[in-house]
């Protein structure tokens, strides 16, 4: 149960993927027929704009503007996550928003919540690149 709203998390979290999938803002990977992952996104201005949406993690993030250049990746939930299906968020981002010029997640670490940007133009994948 979630303390703060009363709604059981499993439902918030239904619910806000319900909602992406509304938006178009989510991107389901099927693996031998079934669900192996799921990733939703928003399209935003810059990485201070995606660092505000990272800062409320369990909000559903407001409606975006198709026009914005950076893609925030909000949430990945799902069983692996390889360069092959990064790939593969590469290619459907940039076919559904051609002018996407680089895209934005965060990547907790022991001591630090570290931003990773990554140009989805490029076909080599650099997993860890860090803003300097």
């Amino acid at each position: 149960m979630d303390i703060s709203t009363g709604i059981p998390a499993v439902d918030r979290i239904n619910s806000y993927f319900w909602e992406m999938l509304r938006r178009d803002r989510a991107i389901i990977f099927q693996r031998d027929g079934r669900l192996s992952a799921i990733l939703s996104f928003v399209l935003v201005k810059n990485e201070q704009d995606a660092r505000a949406l990272y800062s409320h993690p369990y909000e559903l993030p407001p409606l975006d503007n198709p026009q914005n250049e950076v893609v925030y990746i909000d949430k990945l939930m799902g069983e692996t996550w390889t360069r092959a299906m990064f790939r593969e968020v590469q290619t459907a981002l940039l076919a559904k928003f051609p002018k996407i010029r680089y895209g934005v997640w965060f990547r907790p670490t022991r001591t630090v919540d570290r931003m990773v940007i990554f140009n989805p133009h490029e076909r080599k994948v650099n997993l860890h690149a860090q803003l300097a």
